[in-house]
């Protein structure tokens, strides 16, 4: 269910023990925080995630607190059992930012997939651990989004979606064996040595009216469709549109064109 935290307080999903989460839940799983940078239990929000959605939000009108509404995850949240796929979403304030700090992986298990929803409309998203769904989908939205080292994307069949309305760097690896993989901002970077593999899945790159880069060793690889769409482009010349590996195979088609 929703966990609907009073808004403009910070919210922290951490390895705490339940009776340390700074809030009270109501019979209908609404968790509402008695104080600023509100603490989470991941463990509970992991027992919920085997038999249903859970959603994260401090984007509630009626009882304004003193912070911002950003959410961070320090914690890992991983669900292990329940089978078919159920859906963690963050949601935070308007202009609420939502981090996924180094600790605080979020993943599915084998046969129990995970749909994760980074849904910041006007903040920014940081991913720095891995996120692996075994099969659900990924989704960002917001301003700015970076996956640092050690952030690690991985759908295994899912699809994935960045669709960021400010610039977005991609620092560590994408990968979806056979979902589609959409990238959107505006200015779109690739440093080097990292790959975003779609597998047979559909590749878009899309970095608007901004500049999208290429860096040495660094591989945008699928065999199907590869649509990459700028007004300004730079691709190194060592890195590698289409195929499976380093010199190995082909994109079905790939495309090229300007955003405008």
């Amino acid at each position: 269910g929703s966990w609907l935290l009073d808004p403009f307080s910070d919210v922290n999903i951490a390895v705490v023990a339940p009776a340390a989460d700074t809030g009270t839940y109501d019979g209908a799983g609404v968790f509402s925080p008695n104080q600023n940078t509100a603490l989470v239990d991941n463990g509970r929000i992991s027992t919920a995630l085997q038999s249903g959605n859970v959603t994260i939000t401090t984007d509630n009108a009626t009882t304004p607190g003193t912070q911002v509404g950003n959410i961070t995850v320090t914690g890992p949240v991983t669900r292990d059992s329940g089978g078919a796929a159920t859906t963690f979403k963050l949601l935070p304030s308007p202009t609420g930012t939502i981090t996924v700090s180094a600790t605080g992986s979020i993943s599915g298990s084998g046969g129990n997939p995970l749909n994760v929803n980074l849904a910041a409309a006007g903040g920014l998203v940081s991913v720095s651990a891995p996120i692996t769904t075994y099969g659900g989908t990924f989704l960002s939205t917001g301003t700015t989004f970076t996956n640092a080292a050690g952030g690690a994307i991985t759908t295994a069949g899912g699809t994935l979606t960045i669709n960021q309305t400010g610039f977005v760097t991609i620092s560590d690896n994408l990968s979806s064996s056979g979902g589609d993989i959409s990238i959107t901002g505006v200015g779109v970077t690739i440093p080097a040595a990292k790959i975003v593999n779609s597998g047979a899945g559909a590749l878009s790159v899309n970095a608007g009216a901004g500049l999208l880069t290429t860096n040495a060793t660094s591989y945008l690889l699928t065999t199907g469709t590869a649509t990459l769409t700028a007004d300004t482009m730079t691709l190194d010349a060592a890195g590698q549109i289409g195929g499976t590996g380093a010199g190995a195979g082909t994109a079905t088609t790939a495309i090229l064109q300007p955003s405008t």
